[in-house]
């Protein structure tokens, strides 16, 4: 069986549309766990800077009717996520103990 190299890997994917795949995934905003394996598709594309999958991306999102719904479902997706953080940070801070820094290290630590 003939090995192939990963960029020719990630190539074939490409042609077969694994690229416009992940743009219109991500576009149709879908579940948070169907987001994450567009991603993770997405950066296996692009490891060890694959150029023709650059270029791929590039030509798909340069198009008007493609870049801004892609980026207004990332720029949700990263608001959802600062928020969330946000929000985990106040319930952290709120449910900080009294004892100071040592003893809440402790609690992180050990839980």
């Amino acid at each position: 069986m003939e090995e192939r190299s990963l960029y020719d890997i990630q190539c074939r994917l490409n042609e077969a549309g694994a690229s416009d795949l992940v743009i219109d995934i991500i576009i149709n905003e879908p579940s948070r766990e169907i987001f994450l394996k567009a991603i993770q598709l997405a950066k296996a594309l692009l490891l060890e800077g694959n150029d023709k999958v650059q270029q791929s991306f590039y030509n798909r999102l340069k198009k008007k009717d493609t870049h801004e719904p892609f980026f207004t479902a990332l720029s949700h997706r990263i608001q959802t996520a600062q928020n969330r953080l946000k929000s985990d940070m106040m319930s952290c801070n709120e449910n900080k103990p009294k004892g100071g820094r040592d003893t809440f290290l402790l609690l992180v630590i050990t839980s």
